[in-house]
């Protein structure tokens, strides 16, 4: 069977909170549901900011949970249908996501679902809407890492059956919350600060989810081409370690090709 580490499903969830699509909507979150930019929030004791912002990040994860949840739950119950052809099509999509990744690397591109303009919870403040937002947060974010979020569904549906396949949604969206919960809980003690360290993130973020994307494919093909008898420990030491050798070498390429673009074409 396919080991899919909670670990996995765990970074996974957390590398979607900062993916590139839900940069956009982190700043409105930040600032408009804890009040930082209301007059005396400065002057607002420290324990009262930091239970406020605790119980935004909670309620939000709670609206990760009832999104990927119901999703997962869903594929939970039809998964037992699809489980004789998940060998194959596996396979198929660990090399695609391998052979995508390493196009992003050397292109500079980016893939993902079109915007869908959704800004649930971000119209009026309580609790509700903060849920509600975290639903709508959480579509915006897996919108640009869909590609890991088919590995994590691949995994899970592999593995054990109804109970692990759910079990990993539910992981996957306490990743999403740890992240949103360090967020909320950052803004209250530095304010706007956090916004602008995000935004100056932004670069690396790509870079790691397409990383991810290359590495999660390429144990997933290599998983399958063993006939089910790769284990993590041989992955990590094997193929693992090749494919982060060529993810540096194609990251090094670019930046030295853009360089020199950049040197060139100064007068």
């Amino acid at each position: 069977m396919l080991e899919l580490p909670v670990l996995f499903a765990f970074q996974a969830g957390m590398l979607t909170t900062v993916s590139p699509c839900g940069f956009a909507m982190l700043p409105a979150y930040v600032s408009y549901h804890l009040g930082i930019r209301e007059p005396g929030y400065g002057e607002t004791p420290l324990p009262l900011r930091l239970l406020k912002a605790l119980l935004a990040g909670a309620f939000a994860t709670a609206g990760f949970i009832l999104l990927f949840g119901s999703i997962g739950l869903l594929i939970s119950l039809g998964g037992r249908f699809i489980i004789p052809f998940v060998p194959g099509a596996a396979l198929a999509v660990g090399v695609l996501l391998v052979m995508g990744g390493f196009y992003l690397l050397a292109t500079g591109k980016s893939i993902g679902l079109p915007n869908l303009g959704i800004t649930w919870g971000t119209g009026s403040r309580g609790y509700g809407s903060i849920l509600l937002f975290g639903v709508a947060y959480g579509i915006a974010a897996m919108s640009c890492t869909l590609q890991i979020f088919l590995v994590v569904i691949s995994n899970a549906l592999s593995e054990a059956g109804f109970t692990g396949a759910f079990l990993q949604f539910i992981v996957y969206s306490l990743g999403m919350g740890t992240v949103m919960v360090a967020l909320t809980v950052g803004a209250a003690l530095f304010k706007g600060s956090v916004a602008a360290l995000l935004r100056r993130l932004l670069p690396y973020v790509e870079w790691l989810g397409t990383t991810l994307m290359v590495l999660a494919g390429g144990y997933v093909a290599a998983y399958w081409i063993s006939d089910a008898t790769l284990k993590p420990l041989g992955y990590f030491t094997g193929v693992g370690p090749a494919l982060l050798a060529g993810i540096l070498a194609v990251t090094l390429a670019r930046w030295l090709l853009m360089r020199r673009a950049m040197q060139t074409s100064k007068p």
